[in-house]
C-alpha cells in the first residue's frame, strides 16, 4: 500500500540489498532523493504495523545527551548552506542520519554517522564554482578524504574502479583477497570534476578475511569481472535437449 516511490526504494534496498548509489543510478534520481523515500516508507510502515498490531512499536535508540552530540558533530563534516533546513533526523541503534533539504528536494546534505560519531556517508550536490582538475587529481582527494576519516583505511582498501561521468569522477575501493575484491567491504566516494567530495560511503574492513573462495566472491561475479576484462566473441552456443524442445 506504499507509494510507489517508497515502494521501490524499500523492495531495492531491502530484498535486494542494492546501495543507495547503485539505486539512485538505476531509478535516475539523486542520492538525498531515495534516502527520503526510505525514511519516509519506513515510517508509514511502521505505522502501519502499529495499527495492524494495535501495540506501540518501541526502538531503543541513542541516549538524548549521544543524540545531541551527534547532531552537533555532523555538522563538521561539511558546510550546510543557509538557505537549506534539517528535514530528517533519524535515530537507529547503530547511526544516525541527518539530511538538509530546501524548497527543490533534489537538492540537500545527508550525513551519517555511526554511534562513536565516525562518518559513514556524506551526500551533496556539487557548489564548488573552480577550475576543472583530473582525474589523478580528483583520485588524490578521494584517497586524502579516506585517509582524514580512517587513517589506515589504505593499509587494506585498494583502488578498485574508477567510472567517469558528466560531472563527476566515482572512485571504488575494496579490501582484495587472493586477488578478488571483497564484496562486503567497498567504499564509494565521488568528487566533483571541480574538486569537491560529492559522495562517500564507507563499508570498513575486515582484519580477518576469510579463506574460502565461496565466502570471498559468487562465482557469477568472478565470470562477470573476466568478460568485462576480456576482448570476448561468441563462438560457440550449445542448446541442450534437456532443457529445449528442438527438432535439429
Amino acid at each position: 500500500t506504499l507509494k510507489y516511490e517508497y515502494r521501490t526504494a524499500i523492495v531495492l534496498y531491502y530484498f535486494y540489498h542494492f546501495s543507495i548509489a547503485e539505486i539512485s543510478s538505476m531509478l535516475v534520481k539523486p542520492v538525498n532523493t531515495i534516502k527520503i523515500h526510505l525514511y519516509r516508507g519506513r515510517h508509514l510502515l511502521k505505522q502501519k504495523l502499529q495499527q495492524s498490531s494495535h501495540l506501540p512499536y518501541k526502538k531503543e535508540g541513542l541516549e538524548k545527551l549521544l543524540k545531541e552530540e551527534l547532531s552537533k558533530l555532523a555538522i563538521t563534516f561539511v558546510d550546510i548552506p543557509q538557505h537549506l533546513d534539517l528535514q530528517i533526523e533519524d535515530y537507529q541503534e547503530d547511526r544516525a542520519y541527518y539530511l538538509w533539504t530546501g524548497e527543490e528536494m533534489e537538492e540537500g546534505v545527508g550525513v551519517t554517522l555511526d554511534v562513536n560519531g565516525k562518518l559513514l556517508a556524506l551526500a551533496i550536490n556539487p557548489t564548488k564554482r573552480a577550475a576543472r582538475v583530473t582525474i589523478q587529481e580528483q583520485q588524490l582527494m578521494a584517497e586524502q578524504f579516506l585517509i582524514a576519516q580512517y587513517k589506515e583505511a589504505l593499509n587494506y582498501l585498494s583502488l578498485l574502479e574508477v567510472t567517469e561521468k558528466e560531472d563527476r569522477t566515482a572512485f571504488v575501493f575494496a579490501q582484495y583477497v587472493h586477488g578478488y575484491p571483497l564484496q562486503k567491504h567497498q567504499t564509494f566516494i565521488e568528487v566533483s570534476h571541480n574538486g569537491e567530495i560529492i559522495t562517500f560511503y564507507y563499508k570498513g574492513y575486515t582484519t580477518t578475511p576469510p579463506d574460502y573462495p565461496s565466502n570471498i566472491i559468487k562465482k557469477s561475479n568472478i565470470i562477470n569481472r573476466y568478460v568485462k576484462l576480456g576482448d570476448w566473441q561468441l563462438k560457440l552456443c550449445y542448446l541442450s535437449e534437456d532443457m529445449y524442445d528442438i527438432e535439429k
